[in-house]
């Protein structure tokens, strides 16, 4: 579904797109757009407000409502969209994850900071040879010190949970093209309340709101990596890292069996020689007791030579 719309580019009274302080084209968010319209119509009627693609010629006219975000006045089919099929928590969270140049990703009990060079938000349809197209709901391109940059390709499918998950049809595809996908699931506790309760808001509690996402988000974000595939060339060094520790480990067996056939080899020379020394001592044994036989035997016949002598 397409997402509600929370953020323009606007082209002044003069035709020309708007420039932030660093030459950048300028969003204007929702709640800006509805506050101007409320205190300044006169400054807001200058403005056109536009979608935000990277090709100019994709780029359609917008207007701010008062349900919280820009409807498309018509697209380039000239159909109209209206953005309803998705929940302003959605929405803003996107917004603010695509303004952060770095995240601090929580998977599990393992945390992974993430610094982005670009969190591309717009033209993001991905169309596979099935015929199957998909819209992520951001796209991110790390920079090469992240852990995952070489197994993932240096990006990643950032794809924000409230209502439903990825179709199972949706995370085959990714997996099969080596598309990784990253799911932040937006729990009660983190959804936008008065949308949640179906109470009536304004501009200021949507830009409340947003600086609550902030807060939360530029800490720790949550997620869930539920397609995590290898890069060929990750796999090729996998494989190479795995032939070089099976080489160390049998040359470490090698050794260790070398050493114990010293070992064995000594132990057995060792065995020979307690071998021959308890001959040896068998051997002193014998001789002993023959040796005190024969001294017994001497003994008495110098009793009985005594005995003699003195009968004589």
């Amino acid at each position: 579904m397409a997402n509600k719309k929370i953020w323009a580019y606007a082209k002044n009274d003069s035709g020309c797109f708007i420039k932030d302080e660093h030459g950048r084209l300028k969003l204007f968010f929702v709640w800006q757009a509805l506050k101007l319209k409320k205190n300044d119509i006169f400054e807001f009627n200058k403005l056109t407000f536009f979608s935000t693609q990277a090709d100019v010629s994709k780029r359609s006219r917008m207007t701010p409502v008062i349900k919280g975000f820009f409807r498309y006045i018509e697209n380039s089919g000239g159909g109209v969209v209206s953005g309803d099929g998705e929940s302003l928590s959605h929405s803003i969270a996107i917004l603010v994850l695509s303004e952060l140049g770095s995240v601090n990703f929580v998977f599990g009990k393992d945390e992974y900071i993430f610094n982005f060079s670009k969190i591309q938000t717009e033209d993001l349809k991905i169309r596979f040879e099935s015929g199957r197209f998909y819209f992520p709901d951001l796209v991110g391109f790390f920079t090469d010190e992240n852990p995952f940059h070489e197994k993932w390709g240096g990006k990643v499918a950032l794809e924000v949970k409230v209502y439903h998950g990825c179709e199972p049809e949706k995370v085959q595809d990714f997996l099969e093209h080596n598309i990784p996908i990253i799911e932040i699931n937006i729990t009660e506790k983190l959804r936008f309340k008065e949308e949640l309760y179906k109470r009536p808001f304004d501009e200021n509690d949507l830009e409340r709101y947003y600086n609550f996402m902030t807060r939360i988000f530029s800490n720790k974000v949550y997620g869930k990596v539920i397609v995590d595939p290898s890069s060929e060339s990750y796999n090729k060094k996998l494989i190479l890292s795995e032939k070089n520790k099976s080489s160390k480990l049998k040359a470490l067996l090698d050794s260790e069996t070398e050493k114990s056939n010293l070992l064995s080899q000594k132990l057995a020379s060792s065995n020979s020689e307690v071998q021959r020394y308890n001959d040896k001592l068998v051997a002193q044994n014998t001789k002993l007791k023959k040796y005190s036989k024969i001294l017994n035997e001497i003994k008495s016949r110098t009793v009985l030579q005594k005995i003699f002598n003195v009968f004589r």
